[in-house]
């Protein structure tokens, strides 16, 4: 059956494929359905196509011819005409016994064709009864009985389709439907989708149509595609397969919609609950949501192996929150092996439940970032955990091996830190010199917290070591020269380190600040206040360079002007009003007489809060001022009064009733309790002394008056520290020398040093204590 209709489309599909639109003729076709096929499925080029209808799939020849079919016949018949054959002259017998061999041939044909004719007739008949009784059955039938009935799905090789977008009949829709599945199912995707796109317009069954496109695109590779349909279907109500809602919710937890997530879950979590991709993106969406109860509560429904990575680490993280470090450090540990995260191995090490998982776990990360500055660090860390489980030569071995131009400064600070353990190691103190060089050297903030953290753990004289030899290998660096004059015990030689410090950086606060203190101590307040005013050019808001500033000028001109321009400095600041006047009252007893701090602790008694501040400020002042007595310490005592008390005591000989105070058990053994000790000649002093020493070893001070004590130190090298003390500390430390050389025999050099302690002007809290032990010798 041949049909010359032109079948060019119309139009074309979304992602560029082709849209077949019926045309005119087939509008008014009374079947709904129509296909265009090519033999073994290759297209033509010729300007028509050979079309037929679902009822002619079955092959035949292209003339129905009233021949046998024998193969002579046939070749004659497809070769040159029978009429040409007769009409070509012949030349010799041999062509003229060819000639009539043909006609013979024909002749005998021709006269059996009656019985042929009869026998076509009757093939004819048969053939149509047999066509109309098919054709008859088929209209009857399903389509998708028609087709399967016909051809094999596997074998259709479908071109075109045309269902009108009007059809309303549930059961050759539902028909088409089955169709397109089986086309599907047989890896026809494009021709299923033809069909899924055609129903789609005719609105039938809409969230499964749109599902069943979106497995299409899916299979087809486009996966945006997929996700759009897929979308649709949900938006329609689809819930029956999880696949399509949960691709569609993961798509919103990308985007951050977590709302959306947990809105399109609310009912696939109970339709499909043992659905574990399900659980895990809920529990992901409440994380994110701020409810980590319920991200727990799904997270649990999940097994762990069948989560994400981000999903892992969402939970874990919450594990470790709530407390339930065992499951947390299993998940982590999961996470470091399954994805190689370096942040799970961290946090896996952190919770391991001992030294041994923590060592393995920094020795892969070692091994994993090697030749590289993460590896270093992490080197540091292993190192650290070996000297921990008393593994000392094999932490040493680690650290001496780094090559620490990779160290990161973080990386470096770590290894900074680990000196002290080892400082009988030249290679390892070699090393650190560089890197501070390297990652710090002006970072002053850096270097005095390093000072600290090496007084602490190395001792003070390991501590003054390490700088020294920093300042040998790096003197021309401004900082190294204002941390090696720390160290210093002459301000003579301070002086010229901090002036070689500023030389270098004229802007570098810190050694201006300390150039101004030092003239402070050696009371040269004209050249400190020069000093100050330097450090304000440099950072203008300083509230510690006003302070001194403040204190040089009261010393110079003994006025309350300096103080009422402190004060409108504060008031720039905004600070409240309480703070100032605990300020001002400080700075107030540097003045000669104490009128002005008495009236500023009247104005700040308008204050509730700083009740217990005056007190205390009263009794300081009033020692200051050598105005104190035994009825200004009220009963019972107060603690923040303790102090000022003992003092008292002290300073009028009550030493039995000083003793009978109750020491606190860390205040043990008090230090003033012990000086008693000491001057009286009971023999457990020296006890006590070494105790407060070993406590208080980085106190300049209070080591020092000890070491003194225990004659470990002459009282002329410790006079020579008198010069670098704060300026309130200064008298405590003569005194105690002037105690010393009395015990000494040194009359002169005692009574020397007592009047230098009563020379110390305001504030000086220990001039009656100084008075009463220069006169009770």
């Amino acid at each position: 059956m041949t049909d010359s209709r032109d079948n060019k489309d119309d139009g074309s599909l979304e992602g560029g494929e082709e849209q077949f639109q019926p045309s005119s003729d087939d509008m008014s076709s009374t079947s709904p359905i129509d296909f265009t096929f090519h033999q073994d499925g290759e297209e033509t080029d010729a300007p028509e196509q050979h079309t037929a209808s679902i009822l002619d799939l079955i092959e035949t020849k292209d003339e129905f011819i009233s021949l046998s079919g024998s193969a002579d016949v046939d070749e004659i018949i497809q070769g040159d005409s029978l009429d040409e054959i007769l009409k070509t002259p012949t030349s010799d017998d041999k062509g003229r016994w060819r000639t009539s061999k043909i006609a013979e041939e024909y002749e005998k044909k021709k006269r059996s064709s009656r019985f042929f004719k009869r026998k076509l007739k009757i093939i004819v008949l048969i053939s149509v009864v047999v066509l109309l009784t098919g054709f008859v059955v088929i209209y009857f039938l399903t389509p998708e009985k028609s087709i399967s009935a016909l051809t094999p799905i596997n074998k259709v090789s479908l071109e075109q389709l045309r269902i009108s977008p009007t059809l309303k009949d549930e059961g050759q829709l539902s028909g088409y439907h089955k169709i397109a599945l089986k086309l599907f199912a047989s890896g026809k995707t494009k021709e299923a989708q033809t069909v899924f796109r055609k129903l789609a317009d005719t609105g039938w069954n809409g969230a499964v149509i749109q599902k069943n496109l979106g497995e299409c695109r899916e299979k087809l590779g486009d996966k945006s595609g997929a996700l759009k349909y897929y979308k649709q279907a949900v938006s329609l109500g689809y819930r029956d397969d999880p696949h399509p809602v949960v691709l569609v919710a993961a798509d919103y937890y990308k985007k951050k919609q977590y709302s959306k997530v947990i809105l399109t879950l609310r009912i696939p979590r109970k339709l499909f609950p043992g659905n574990e991709a399900i659980s895990a993106l809920l529990g992901s969406a409440y994380y994110q949501s701020g409810n980590r109860s319920k991200a727990i509560e799904y997270f649990d429904k999940t097994n762990p192996n069948r989560l994400s990575e981000d999903q892992m680490r969402d939970y874990a993280f919450i594990l470790e929150r709530k407390g339930d470090v065992k499951k947390a450090f299993r998940l982590y540990l999961t996470l470091a092996k399954a994805y190689g995260d370096e942040d799970a191995f961290v946090k896996a090490e952190k919770l391991a439940p001992d030294q041994k998982t923590r060592v393995y776990l920094l020795s892969t990360l070692v091994a994993k970032f090697k030749n590289t500055s993460k590896g270093a660090a992490y080197t540091v860390k292993l190192a650290e955990r070996r000297f921990f489980n008393d593994e000392r030569k094999s932490a040493l071995r680690l650290l001496e091996g780094i090559d620490s131009n990779l160290l990161d400064k973080e990386g470096a600070e770590k290894f900074i830190g680990m000196i002290f353990e080892f400082r009988d190691s030249p290679i390892l103190l070699n090393e650190c010199h560089k890197i501070l060089n390297k990652h710090f050297a002006n970072d002053c903030d850096f270097q005095i917290r390093l000072m600290d953290v090496l007084k602490r753990n190395g001792g003070l004289a390991f501590c003054r070591e390490f700088f020294k030899q920093q300042y040998a290998m790096y003197s021309k660096n401004t900082v190294t020269n204002y941390m090696y004059s720390l160290f210093q015990s002459s301000n003579a030689r301070r002086i010229v380190l901090l002036k070689r410090s500023l030389s270098l950086n004229p802007s570098f606060f810190q050694a201006s600040m300390a150039l101004g203190e030092i003239y402070m101590t050696k009371q040269e307040w004209g050249e400190a206040k020069k000093q100050f005013l330097k450090c304000l050019k440099i950072s203008p808001n300083s509230l510690e360079s006003h302070w001194f500033l403040t204190v040089c000028e009261l010393k110079l001109e003994d006025s309350p002007a300096p103080l009422r321009r402190y004060e409108a400095f504060l008031l720039k600041t905004g600070i409240k009003e309480a703070d100032r006047l605990k300020e001002m009252i400080s700075l107030s007893q540097y003045m000669k007489s104490p009128d002005q701090t008495l009236a500023y602790l009247t104005q700040a008694e308008r204050f509730p809060k700083l009740s217990r501040y005056i007190a205390e400020e009263r009794i300081k002042t009033k020692f200051i001022y050598s105005a104190i007595e035994k009825n200004d310490f009220p009963s019972p005592l107060p603690s923040y009064l303790k102090f000022y008390y003992q003092m008292f005591l002290i300073s009028k000989g009550h030493f039995r009733r000083m003793m009978l105070i109750p020491t606190r058990r860390e205040d043990f053994p008090e230090f003033w309790k012990v000086f008693i000790c000491w001057r009286t000649g009971i023999k457990s002093w020296r006890t006590g002394a070494e105790l407060i020493l070993k406590r208080d070893e980085t106190n300049v001070l209070i080591s020092t008056i000890v070491k003194l004590w225990l004659k470990r130190i002459s009282p002329s090298n410790a006079a020579l520290l008198i010069d670098s003390l704060p300026y309130q500390e200064k008298p405590l430390m003569t005194i105690m020398i002037a105690e010393e050389y009395y015990r000494m025999g040194d009359v002169f050099k005692s009574e020397l040093f007592y009047k230098q302690a009563l020379h110390y002007s305001s504030p000086n809290i220990y001039v009656q204590l100084a008075d009463f032990l220069r006169k009770n010798k």
